[in-house]
C-alpha cells in the first residue's frame, strides 16, 4: 500500500522541477528577447548594448581628411569626383590616432573599463551562486540518501519482524 503523503510528495517534487524549467525557459526567451530588442535599437540609441563597442572618432577630422581627399581628386586632371570610385585609401575605422578626439577616447576607455568591470564581477557572482547552489544541492542529497538509508532499515526491521512472527506461528 502507497502513502498518501510520499505520492503527495513525488508530486510536489515532480512539480518542483516542472516549474524551474518553465523559469529558466521564460527567463532564456526574455533575455533573447531584450537582446534582440536592443541590436534592433541601433548603437546611436543604446550604444554598446547593441553588441558592438565601437570607438569614438572626431567627425570633424574626418570630414576634413575627406573633403580634402575629394578636393584633390576632383582637381586631378580637372576631372570630377567618380561617386562609386575612390582612388586614395580612406579610412573606415578610427584606429589611427589623429582621428580621435582625447576628451572622447577618455570616456570611451572609462565605459570599456567599466564594461569588464562588471562583466568580471558578474562572472564572480556566477561562479559564487554557483557554488551555493551545488553547496546547498550537496546537502539536500545527503539528506534524502540518509532518508533512504533510514527508510531501507525500518523496511529491514520489519521484514525481520515479520519473518519472526511466521516462524513462531
Amino acid at each position: 500500500m502507497i502513502d498518501k503523503n510520499s505520492e503527495e510528495t513525488a508530486q510536489d517534487y515532480i512539480l518542483g522541477i516542472v516549474i524551474g524549467a518553465m523559469i529558466i525557459l521564460i527567463v532564456a526567451l526574455l533575455w533573447f528577447f531584450v537582446i534582440i530588442i536592443l541590436k534592433l535599437q541601433g548603437q546611436k540609441k543604446v550604444g554598446f548594448f547593441t553588441g558592438r563597442l565601437i570607438r569614438p572618432i572626431d567627425a570633424n577630422l574626418i570630414a576634413a581628411k575627406q573633403q580634402a581627399i575629394a578636393d584633390d581628386n576632383a582637381n586631378e586632371d580637372n576631372q570630377p569626383l567618380n561617386e562609386g570610385v575612390v582612388n586614395e585609401a580612406v579610412p573606415v575605422s578610427s584606429s589611427t590616432p589623429q582621428y580621435r578626439d582625447a576628451n572622447t577616447n577618455e570616456k570611451f576607455n572609462q565605459r570599456v573599463w567599466a564594461v569588464r568591470l562588471m562583466f568580471v564581477l558578474s562572472g564572480c557572482f556566477v561562479i559564487i551562486a554557483g557554488g551555493l547552489f551545488y553547496g546547498k544541492g550537496v546537502v539536500a542529497f545527503k539528506q534524502s540518501i540518509d532518508e533512504v538509508r533510514n527508510g531501507i532499515s525500518l523496511v529491514q526491521d520489519a521484514a525481520g519482524k515479520s519473518a519472526l512472527v511466521c516462524f513462531i506461528d
